[in-house]
């Protein structure tokens, strides 16, 4: 009895997978015609497994090198060869919406026969080329007059499709189909989309070499890895990065004097000076652009620095004459007042300084006021300052660490770029601060601000463009 239920039921197993066969198609079947090293499966709706041993004239160890094009279905393609092991190796799967891949290898092989089985899981219909030497390959896509299909991605939001460019009039039209990201890298993994990021924009900074560049992005974006610097504009610099593919690198010098100030090539670049002439439209005895004094000294000044008074209660520091010993001190009292600004360029580029320290009174550090001080090394910050605006410290190649007081809430954008050796930032309160962009002002959170080597990476670095505030 149990062996009639078991016959019975295998029975009906089959007629029900043949029956649901001749719903797709009748007429499955799969021919294999054989060149030399090389052989040419065409499978018409094929469904199931097949193996077929072929052999091999070029006994010397070599790789598999395949072309697939399916018009529906997929399936897998495994080799076993008869070499010292043996052992059966899947090429590769398959699949119509797939790209179709042509050349390649799938493994090395050693035997003089060749064991090539397919497994479909679902019906197929193409050709499957399968060589043992690229010249066979070659050979057969020559004499078959078959091609390389080419073709490139339109992306929608949520969708994408293939456009084929070579004329291959079954292929041209492709419905949009779903965007999908199964290893989680937020891309689609067929069209590279990005899909599933849940940022506005990108953050991104390049990471370059003297032959390539990358994208490191810092918005959970994934890197494609490095590419070749390009030059299509005719410059010396990478269109995408700016690297210096010329090899040369500009340097230049600011200087004023009593004629006027501007900067001039010092690389032996034959590039006229940009020359000014002072112009002093306030009346205030300095230039308007450099703060160079063109008339008298001014009277309120001391230790060579300019002061201007505001209102009654306070006063800024405007400007800098210049001193002997390189250290810079700006006091907490003027005149009896308290000192409560540096304005912006107030003491830009001058070389001479070394040390810099800022009185208790100081609220705020204006845009450029130590900016090109490229031989200052250290800076001591007062108690009360809040702000430090945009660039404030740029191109101050000496410093090498700096301490924020827990008071300073802002921090513009470049503050401190261009200081190549900093490589210590502390912050008194590291909690709280973000990232805010400069044109749309979107707050982004960073957690660890506790680490000091990490921040002034961040501030000379990866974050070098953005300003800094605490929420």
């Amino acid at each position: 009895m149990k062996k009639l239920l078991a016959c019975v039921l295998v029975a009906v197993l089959m007629l029900a997978c043949i029956t649901a066969c001749d719903l797709f198609k009748k007429d499955e079947k799969v021919t294999c015609e054989q060149y030399e090293n090389c052989a040419v499966f065409t499978l018409d709706y094929f469904e199931g497994s097949y193996s077929i041993k072929l052999p091999r004239t070029d006994l010397g160890e070599g790789a598999i090198y395949y072309q697939v094009n399916l018009e529906h279905g997929r399936l897998a393609v495994n080799y076993k060869d008869s070499g010292l092991f043996g052992e059966e190796q899947t090429l590769a799967e398959f699949c119509a919406d797939d790209e179709m891949p042509v050349g390649g290898s799938g493994g090395y092989i050693e035997g003089d026969k060749i064991e090539i089985s397919f497994g479909t899981l679902s019906p197929v219909k193409g050709e499957i080329i399968i060589a043992f030497t690229e010249t066979a390959l070659k050979a057969v896509h020559k004499e078959l007059q078959l091609h390389e299909h080419k073709f490139y991605y339109e992306t929608k939001e949520d969708a994408h499709k293939k456009i084929y460019t070579c004329d291959c009039t079954n292929l041209e039209k492709r419905d949009f189909k779903p965007h999908y990201d199964e290893d989680n890298n937020g891309k689609c993994d067929e069209c590279e989309y990005y899909v599933g990021i849940s940022h506005e924009y990108h953050d991104y900074y390049f990471d370059t070499n003297e032959d390539s560049h990358m994208q490191v992005f810092t918005c959970g974006c994934v890197s494609e890895g490095f590419e070749p610097h390009y030059n299509n504009d005719g410059d010396e610099f990478c269109d995408a990065c700016g690297w210096n593919m010329s090899g040369h690198v500009h340097t230049w010098e600011n200087y004023k004097d009593e004629l006027g100030h501007g900067w001039a090539y010092t690389c032996g670049c034959d590039t006229p000076p940009n020359f000014r002439e002072h112009e002093d439209g306030d009346g205030d005895g300095k230039c308007d652009d450099c703060k160079y004094v063109m008339n008298e000294v001014p009277d309120i000044q001391e230790n060579g620095l300019v002061y201007e008074k505001d209102g009654d209660d306070s006063y800024s520091v405007v400007g800098f004459l210049g001193d002997d010993d390189g250290v810079v001190e700006i006091p907490d009292l003027y005149n009896g007042l308290p000192v409560r600004y540096i304005r912006g360029n107030a003491l830009y580029g001058w070389e001479s300084i070394t040390e810099l320290v800022v009185g208790n009174n100081v609220l705020c550090i204006e845009g450029n006021a130590f900016m090109l001080c490229s031989n200052l090394e250290k800076v001591t910050l007062g108690s009360s300052i809040t702000l430090i605006d945009m660039q404030a410290f740029l191109g101050c190649e000496k410093l090498q660490e700096i301490t924020i007081p827990a008071s300073v809430t802002f921090i513009g954008s470049g503050a401190f770029r261009n200081c190549t050796q900093l490589k210590s930032v502390v912050l008194e309160n590291p909690e709280g601060w973000c990232t805010s962009d400069d044109v749309f002002n979107r707050p982004f959170p960073i957690e660890d601000m506790s680490d000091a080597e990490t921040v002034a990476e961040y501030f000379t670095d990866t974050y070098v463009r953005v300003a800094w505030l605490k929420e």
